[in-house]
């Protein structure tokens, strides 16, 4: 039991410290990249995601993962860690730095059928992800792994507005 109560308490730890560089570092570090001409080296993996809460009006802005799906972007993110996803329960206004350029966007959370798609093959294309979520890669790969991830995951989808 002790055994037990120590991996917890360490794996606390260190999700703790993991959070504190994410949003004191690198989310500084990328959010100062992704909207200048220097973005490219981030850029592929990342977009600048900016909107205003659903309650509270106040403006979040912060890097996300994402994968590109046809002309919308698509972030997949626990569910546990985080509740940024829930400000997209109904279509919301939003602006994305996208390869250095801003634009406007609807960003909403999926549901529907095409989620578990999305889930499948946003990993194939970013195993490191699945890793760094637990996840082992892609979930499509393991046995129940697609099963929890669509527990875990929220998935939202960004379609830009047309200029």
């Amino acid at each position: 039991m002790a055994e037990d109560t120590d991996v917890s308490r360490s794996s606390k730890r260190v999700s703790s410290v993991q959070r504190i560089i994410e949003e004191r570092l690198a989310n500084s570090l990328f959010r100062s990249l992704l909207c200048t001409r220097f973005h490219w080296p981030v850029s592929n993996w990342l977009v600048l995601l900016s909107y205003a809460g659903r309650q509270s009006g106040r403006q979040y802005t912060f890097p996300v993962a994402y994968e590109q799906f046809d002309a919308a972007i698509v972030a997949v993110t626990p569910i546990q860690d985080s509740n940024w996803w829930e400000n997209f329960r109904d279509p919301s206004d939003c602006t994305i730095w996208f390869r250095g350029t801003k634009r406007s966007a609807i960003g909403e959370i999926i549901t529907t059928e095409a989620r578990d798609a999305m889930i499948v093959e946003y990993f194939e294309r970013h195993g490191i992800v699945g890793w760094i979520l637990g996840f082992g890669g892609n979930p499509a790969t393991g046995g129940d792994q697609l099963d929890r991830a669509k527990q875990d995951l929220a998935v939202l989808r960004f379609t830009f507005e047309e200029t």
